[in-house]
């Protein structure tokens, strides 16, 4: 039941499931509440608990899935990156370089300081 939830529609209908079953008498104190919250339903014997879990761990999930589709299959606009990229020590560490202003800013500048 657990691997099912990795989808983010099945994570929440366990744990909407949970939140009916305690309520409706099936829980020990007859509702849901921050004690019973461990507790499984029994018909799908998760608990409210690990649903809430499982919705955290698909959210990190598909941000990565989102983060990792974009460096690869980055559009129109932008070089594809080999699909273990973040694998690499080179793309975690941070190149030193000296940088001069962008001519861009620099355009900007000389156009602000002509105005005047």
């Amino acid at each position: 039941m657990i691997a099912a939830s990795f989808h983010p529609a099945i994570a929440f209908v366990f744990g909407f499931r949970a939140i009916v079953d305690a309520e409706s008498g099936g829980g020990t104190q007859g509702g849901l509440s921050w004690s019973s919250n461990l507790t499984g339903s029994p018909k799908t014997r998760v608990s409210f608990s690990t649903s809430l879990v499982m919705l955290l761990v698909d959210t990190f999930l598909l941000f990565f899935i989102a983060w990792w589709l974009d460096h690869v299959n980055p559009g129109e606009f932008g070089v594809p990156k080999h699909p273990l990229f973040f694998l690499s020590p080179s793309y975690w560490r941070r190149a030193h370089t000296n940088r001069r202003p962008s001519s861009s800013a620099s355009r900007s500048r000389r156009r602000r300081r002509n105005r005047h």
